[in-house]
């Protein structure tokens, strides 16, 4: 983690050295960076589930560097298994439960992590009644 901080910190020391500070404001340079790491970014959206049906949970991450996808709920990183199916292809971040039941409901966020920076997307989602 500390490697990655430093890459980090290396890589926007160089990106703020191409511009004369005095010619652009710092919110500017910011908005670069960011643009830098996420070219591409579709948020997620709240949505709501019937309980047993498939919950599928996707937004667009498109950058470069490339980035390293991560799925969280509450704050708690998922693991792709047979209760979440992970997927990142293409630039589309998936995730993927199966059959939900009530304890899925709850706060999701697909964090993307590149040398430039991170960002991060929220959807919540709630389960209502029985698949019929």
């Amino acid at each position: 983690m500390v490697l990655i901080q430093a890459l980090r910190d290396l890589c926007l020391w160089f990106l703020v050295q191409q511009f004369n500070p005095s010619q652009y404001a710092p919110s500017t340079m910011l908005q670069w960076i960011r643009s830098a790491l996420s070219q591409n970014w579709e948020p997620l959206r709240d949505l709501a589930v019937l309980v047993g049906e498939t919950l599928r949970l996707e937004c667009v991450v498109q950058a470069d560097p490339p980035v390293q996808v991560t799925w969280s709920k509450g704050g708690s990183v998922l693991q792709n298994g047979p209760d979440y199916q992970i997927v990142y292809r293409n630039g589309v971040c998936r995730l993927i439960i199966p059959q939900v039941l009530p304890e899925d409901e709850g706060v999701y966020t697909c964090t993307a992590v590149n040398l430039l920076g991170v960002d991060s997307t929220s959807a919540t989602v709630c389960i209502t009644g029985e698949k019929k």
